[in-house]
């Protein structure tokens, strides 16, 4: 479209507009515009490759005559259009029947010749969506299943200025299903520990072709099993009870078997071990002043501090926490008000200085279950710290491998703030407390 704008202070003759193109007197379109007029002329038949030259000629109502030229290049893509990419691609699988087809070319293609060229076999309506270079087939029904269909472009499809493909396009997708169901949520999850002789073994299984539930085995150690099952969406829910009982130490390997309803197979083997609880006795040694330690033992939702340290009760006097995710301390003092009282349980997560007010050292005993595993949340920043651990003779690489630590402090009442940083080779101790930095928030698991 060639479009020019014509102004003047005082007012156009419009009678005396003229454009010229290549020479030619052309009919034009006039809008009105701002102190003036815009004239638009549209050239339907198209350039040829080469120069225009505009010229357009007009009065003011004073006899005031503009004479103005212009000129511009006109090039025009000779090379015949072809397809650049297309989804689904040549030979997919598993395309989902409720997909569309989207076919990429190489220039700007005439619409009508396009979707004129295309076509599906086996056939099936749709309507034709453009994007620049883009067209998508959507159809008005699902593709069918386990099918395989044929797309083509025919060399009568065109680019905009007329030029043909210089070949047909084909290629071929399928619907057929060849991808295994899926499993999720096994239970005990796959290479943990339980503490708990007489676990719920299950597992579910499922395909958006739906499940053969005749299909479906299930082993324990190398035997198969009776098992039930729950229907689920797409699929099921298989679960098995042991009645007898597994054994302490006793490692369990689960296979479950099961095709969907066109014979793909899932053959999926996971493991868990029993591990009951191991009674440990505790001692937390506390020297005069303050204490930086933590309980090493299973305290559930959290015990009272009077009860959990209840041996050296009397000579405690004040226990403080520093909590990393509200940034501030938590405190039990014993000449406080209890209203003033914000530390009221003692959790097995958690560090805490405590201030011992004797002249001689003490020692808690806690009796309790060693955790199996804990997960500590760490913000990025200090964090005050338990080790809930029974386990001795652990180095900080070992306990904190994985972990986006930079440095780690404990108790030294001989250093300024009562803490020396600790080193990759330097050991872990159960009863401990410590202050971890790490660069990152992350999970810090602690096992058994």
């Amino acid at each position: 479209t060639i479009t020019v704008n014509i102004t003047d202070l005082s007012q156009i003759d419009l009678g005396s507009i003229l454009l010229y193109v290549n020479g030619f007197s052309v009919s034009f379109n006039m809008y009105y515009a701002p102190g003036g007029v815009r004239i638009e002329y549209f050239h339907e038949m198209g350039f040829t490759q080469g120069t225009v030259v505009c010229r357009v000629i007009a009065s003011d109502i004073y006899g005031n005559t503009l004479d103005w030229q212009w000129q511009f290049d006109v090039y025009i893509d000779e090379t015949p259009p072809f397809v650049v990419s297309h989804i689904p691609g040549d030979n997919v699988t598993d395309v989902p029947l409720d997909n569309t087809i989207t076919i990429r070319f190489s220039k700007y293609m005439n619409q009508e010749s396009v979707e004129q060229a295309f076509h599906i076999w086996p056939s099936i309506n749709g309507t034709f969506v453009w994007s620049d270079m883009n067209v998508t087939f959507v159809p008005v029904t699902n593709f069918s299943v386990q099918t395989f269909y044929n797309v083509s472009i025919l060399s009568t499809a065109r680019d905009f200025n007329g030029y043909f493909m210089v070949s047909s396009y084909y290629w071929i997708f399928s619907t057929h299903d060849t991808l295994v169901p899926f499993h999720s949520n096994e239970t005990p999850a796959n290479g943990k520990s339980v503490d708990n002789l007489y676990p719920t073994v299950s597992i579910c299984v499922s395909d958006i072709s739906g499940i053969n539930p005749a299909s479906i085995k299930l082993y324990i150690n190398g035997f198969m099993i009776s098992y039930t099952l729950v229907p689920i969406e797409n699929g099921y829910n298989v679960s098995y009870w042991h009645e007898m009982g597994f054994a302490d130490g006793q490692s369990i390997s689960c296979r479950i078997i099961a095709d969907d309803v066109y014979g793909n197979r899932l053959d999926y083997v996971w493991t868990f071990t029993i591990q009951l609880p191991y009674i440990h006795m505790q001692h937390i040694k506390l020297t005069p002043g303050w204490n930086l330690i933590s309980v090493a033992v299973e305290t559930g939702g959290g015990v009272a501090p009077d009860i959990i340290f209840a041996d050296q009760w009397s000579n405690i006097t004040t226990i403080q926490y520093y909590n990393s995710d509200t940034k501030t301390w938590q405190a039990y003092d014993k000449n406080l008000p209890y209203w003033l009282v914000t530390l009221t349980l003692i959790k097995k997560s958690n560090g805490y200085w405590v201030y011992f007010d004797s002249n001689e050292t003490g020692i808690i005993n806690i009796t309790g279950e060693c955790p199996v595993s804990t997960d500590i949340q760490l913000l990025k920043g200090w964090n005050m710290v338990g080790y809930p651990s029974c386990q001795e003779n652990r180095t900080l690489e070992t306990v904190l491998a994985g972990i986006p630590w930079n440095m780690v402090e404990k108790q030294d009442n001989g250093m300024p703030y009562n803490l020396q940083p600790i080193y990759s080779l330097d050991y872990f101790e159960p009863g401990r407390g410590y202050w971890i930095h790490v660069s990152e928030n992350c999970v810090w698991t602690v096992e058994w």
